[in-house]
């Protein structure tokens, strides 16, 4: 008798978690105001059921929170008290590292943006470290699992990707604390390095919107005077420096034909690309006044 109920209880759990998830698949994802979205209830619901699945935690991320193309506030908040009250429900899953990966291009690519200000700018200062502590617990979940012989679906690309991305993400939050310091080359030197490195990875599969975010980020750093002077303090030559600026308006500019199918793409395109309207270059107009070859 204690099998059976065993048994019938297992079945019921197993049938209402996949109810929620059928149900999640089909809501939509767009709630009332700041609220949770009927996808994200049901989301939240078969979690309850079943902590230690990771399916409905991927597409929590990706299905319901990407959807709209901007990861909110209130959003991020909701996100972070649930993987605090799950984590070790799934931490050890082969699944956990890429969901880490997936949280933070979350962060990285589409957290909410203040309209008052420069976006690269806003993004770095509000997001970078939360996306950088993300990346790392995917780099440091591959490298456990590697160690050991255990299975990871998170492949060696999107690991070295993530090590780079951790360091983009923290450069605004280490440069402050290096220039106190007056150890700030070390810093400037390592998101160079980052960011060459990232535009070597990326490839035609990487999502647009992983693209543009790259590629904004780059742009600011080439076409910022204060940027630029300690890029240059670090060792990098204004060649450098121009072939940089040369390789995120072209890869900007290829993307031409897919960044119209949403707002917030095309609004990162045009403010990269508006730089090089007419022929003239600010960034390019800074790079000689910085390296002092006008």
């Amino acid at each position: 008798a204690g099998a059976a109920c065993l048994l019938a209880s297992s079945y019921l759990r197993s049938s209402t978690f996949e109810s929620y998830l059928s149900s999640a698949r089909a809501a939509s994802t767009s709630g009332p105001g700041d609220d949770a979205s009927p996808a994200e209830l049901d989301y939240l619901r078969a979690i309850e059921v079943d902590p230690g699945s990771i399916t409905p935690y991927e597409e929590l991320v990706n299905d319901v929170y990407k959807a709209d193309q901007n990861f909110t506030i209130e959003e991020s908040s909701r996100l972070s008290e649930l993987m605090s009250e799950h984590m070790t429900d799934i931490e050890d899953s082969e699944d956990y590292a890429k969901l880490c990966y997936d949280i933070g291009t979350l962060y990285y690519v589409y957290f909410e943006q203040d309209d008052g200000g420069d976006e690269a700018r806003t993004y770095a200062q509000s997001a970078g470290v939360q996306a950088a502590q993300w990346f790392q617990r995917a780099a440091d979940s591959y490298d456990e699992r590697a160690s050991s012989g255990s299975p990871c679906s998170l492949t060696s690309a999107e690991r070295s990707s993530a090590a780079a991305y951790v360091t983009i993400g923290e450069f605004y939050q280490k440069l402050s604390q290096a220039t106190l310091e007056g150890s700030e080359g070390s810093v400037y030197e390592g998101y160079w390095d980052s960011l060459t490195q990232t535009f070597e990875l990326l490839g035609d599969d990487d999502p647009v919107m992983v693209r543009l975010r790259l590629y904004q980020l780059a742009y600011e750093a080439v076409s910022s005077p204060t940027y630029l002077n300690g890029f240059r303090r670090a060792g990098v030559t204004e060649q450098q420096a121009r072939e940089m600026l040369q390789l995120v308006l072209a890869s900007t500019e290829a993307l031409s034909d897919d960044v119209s199918a949403n707002e917030k793409s095309q609004q990162m395109y045009d403010q990269i690309m508006a730089d090089s309207a007419g022929g003239s270059s600010a960034a390019a107009r800074n790079i000689d006044t910085v390296y002092g070859s006008a």
